[in-house]
């Protein structure tokens, strides 16, 4: 793999996608579904990067919703936020930590600049000044006016005069402390133990928000785009939805329609992976025969939604 990987010119794809798929029978035990992986829905939720909201709509069955929450408190989770440099990346004892041996996801985002991380590969946008003062090699993006560039740089694999031009970039461009998001797929110690209680992370346990929709039209139609807007009004808890809630024309002329169940909304607002979607997607298929649906956003703006109807499913996959 290349230190400087060889890239086209990025440009935003506003474009949504919809496949439909069908589950496998569903086993006793929910761990069953790993098989499942590489397979849509669960590749598609898996692809994901950033990811900042994560909805999900069940019956309002309090047995399932008990075993459901059950479930995932065995698993807890937590991200932090911390303020670090791009230099204190690539400066031990965090770089063997995180970097070389460690698996973690982190985000920031700038009036300026964007960076991330994940799997050791760190990517950078900025602005065509700071662009042509690193001495990096990027790729213009598409749509932007002004000007941005693209950086990838594999820092898991760096070594020698590689290393040493990320490390002059850093140490004489981009040197302000930035805000930053970060996530470590190990669950030991929530996840942020180690090298980056130097720079006084402040931990948040993801647990998912309760909220008890009440009586709610299920979408029926045969339209993928209908059925889309319907999820979202769901998942927002909208009254255009909501059996016996009328909403003056004048400012909405959406009616629903189909069977009116008993809805229930699980909500995790945060930072985390496509590991941690797909684990929850799998308990929830796990526990949840007859309909559910899971709703994601990202911080690019990337998302996946996904209703199931029993063994039947559909995604919709945008901004990949």
């Amino acid at each position: 793999m290349q230190i400087f990987p060889k890239l086209k010119s990025v440009a935003p794809k506003p474009k949504c996608t919809y496949t439909t798929s069908r589950l496998p029978p569903f086993p006793d035990n929910h761990e069953k579904f790993e098989s499942e992986s590489n397979k849509i829905p669960f590749s598609a939720v898996h692809r994901l990067k950033f990811v900042h909201c994560l909805d999900i709509l069940l019956p309002t069955n309090p047995s399932t919703l008990s075993h459901l929450e059950s479930i995932l408190s065995t698993n807890p989770v937590s991200y932090a936020r911390i303020t670090m440099k791009l230099s204190d990346i690539i400066s031990e004892p965090f770089f063997s930590a995180y970097i070389k041996n460690g698996n973690v996801t982190m985000f920031s985002r700038g009036s300026d600049s964007t960076y991330s991380l994940l799997n050791g590969l760190l990517t950078l946008e900025v602005d065509k000044s700071t662009y042509q003062r690193l001495g990096l090699e990027g790729v213009p993006i598409g749509g932007h006016i002004p000007l941005r560039y693209f950086i990838s740089l594999n820092l898991a694999e760096a070594s020698g005069k590689q290393l040493a031009r990320i490390e002059y970039a850093f140490n004489n461009v981009l040197t302000d402390s930035v805000s930053w998001v970060f996530y470590n797929s190990s669950r030991e110690s929530g996840g942020v133990d180690g090298p980056i209680q130097a720079f006084v992370p402040r931990s948040t346990n993801l647990l998912p928000e309760r909220s008890d929709l009440g009586e709610v039209h299920l979408p029926i139609s045969e339209e993928p785009g209908e059925v889309l807007e319907q999820i979202h009004l769901l998942f927002a808890g909208s009254r255009a939805v909501k059996v016996g809630k009328e909403i003056d024309p004048y400012l909405c002329r959406y009616r629903a329609q189909g069977e009116v169940r008993m809805l229930t909304r699980l909500r995790w607002v945060g930072f985390f992976t496509g590991e941690f979607l797909g684990f929850v997607m799998r308990t929830l298929v796990g526990v949840e025969r007859e309909f559910w649906a899971v709703g994601t956003v990202g911080f690019e703006g990337e998302g996946v939604t996904v209703l199931g109807r029993g063994r039947e499913v559909g995604c919709w996959v945008w901004g990949e």
